[in-house]
């Protein structure tokens, strides 16, 4: 009788052990970076002062995603990878709109120059999806040595504190 008491103590015990809600495990956040960006040619562009090219708003669309309802800090940093454009020349990308989702997103608003050094473009927090950019390449003039640009542009999303 004592062995039957037992045996159904550990069951009972084994239930409990295994029925008991084990802690969620957090997800990390992911970037997801969506769109193409190209730079149309404008007929004015060597009549201006200071030559730029744009791509339009938009082309390039980020999405923090995977945040589980936590409304997690998060920041988003931006990179140049491979050649660095030459001379003068300088790459920049801005935020140009909020996108959609819960939380908040802030900054990025006015153009930031990539390097190699990541640099921080704007934070937020949440779920946050087609969150709109704008390229910029600017510096150009008529002795900018001419051929491709080979460079990618590394986004990351780094959570807070």
């Amino acid at each position: 009788m004592k062995k039957l008491h037992s045996m159904i103590l550990c069951l009972l015990i084994g239930f409990l052990l295994f029925s008991v809600p084990s802690p969620k495990v957090a997800a990390a956040l992911e970037l997801l970076v969506s769109g193409a960006c190209s730079f149309p040619p404008s007929h004015e562009f060597w009549a201006s002062a200071v030559p730029v090219l744009r791509s339009a708003p938009g082309t390039v669309l980020l999405h923090v995603v995977d945040d589980g309802g936590r409304n997690e800090p998060w920041k988003i940093e931006v990179r140049l990878q491979g050649v660095l454009p030459p001379g003068n020349t300088v790459l920049s990308v801005r935020r140009t709109g909020t996108g959609q989702g819960f939380g908040w997103i802030d900054g990025g608003l006015a153009f930031v120059s990539l390097g190699e050094r990541p640099v921080t473009l704007c934070s937020g927090s949440g779920d946050r999806m087609q969150i709109p950019l704008q390229v910029k390449f600017s510096g150009v003039n008529p002795s900018t040595p001419s051929g491709e640009l080979r460079s990618g542009i590394i986004f990351t999303v780094v959570t807070q504190p």
